[in-house]
């Protein structure tokens, strides 16, 4: 399975090239072969998400679960599935950025690939910072949900007492 861990700052050429951090390629292993599944954000984000191919897989096995009739399924596969770009790697290790997802992202030269587990994203690293003040915010409060009460550990000593 895929880890994309910790953020990496990369240029956009003038055709629409980012190189992937090499970090984000050695997780895809085997999978990079097939290159990457990206896509716009389910959240409102301005910003594409990437991983592997057998993420795509993964979104597939859940829908099948859903009536192919109803409203959820065709909302879901609309952007999980119709909207989803495969991008292959150029000897170098880098993919071509489709232009509507670079209009998305509003990425001009520069992308910030943000590593989330079994996925990344890739954003305007201006936006990117703006919107990780409140993820941080959010983050301290949800921590509880981890098993983990938020803010530091105190650690008492027993000396002295």
């Amino acid at each position: 399975m895929a880890l994309f861990l910790s953020r990496s700052l990369h240029k956009i050429d003038k055709k629409g090239r980012v190189s992937i951090p090499a970090p984000f390629r050695a997780a895809l292993g085997v999978e990079i072969s097939q290159g990457l599944a990206l896509s716009p954000s389910l959240r409102d984000d301005p910003c594409v998400e990437g991983g592997p191919m057998s993420r795509i897989e993964g979104f597939h096995d859940q829908l099948a679960r859903l009536d192919p009739h109803g409203d959820e399924y065709f909302a879901l596969a609309s952007v999980l599935l119709a909207d989803m770009r495969v991008a292959p790697f150029d000897p170098e290790g880098r993919v071509a950025l489709p232009e509507e997802f670079i209009a998305l992202a509003l990425l001009k030269d520069e992308a910030l690939f943000a590593g989330l587990g079994g996925y990344f994203q890739i954003w305007n690293p201006a936006v990117y910072e703006e919107r990780r003040a409140d993820s941080r915010r959010l983050a301290r409060a949800s921590a509880h949900l981890l098993g983990r009460p938020p803010g530091p550990r105190l650690v008492r000593s027993s000396e002295g007492d």
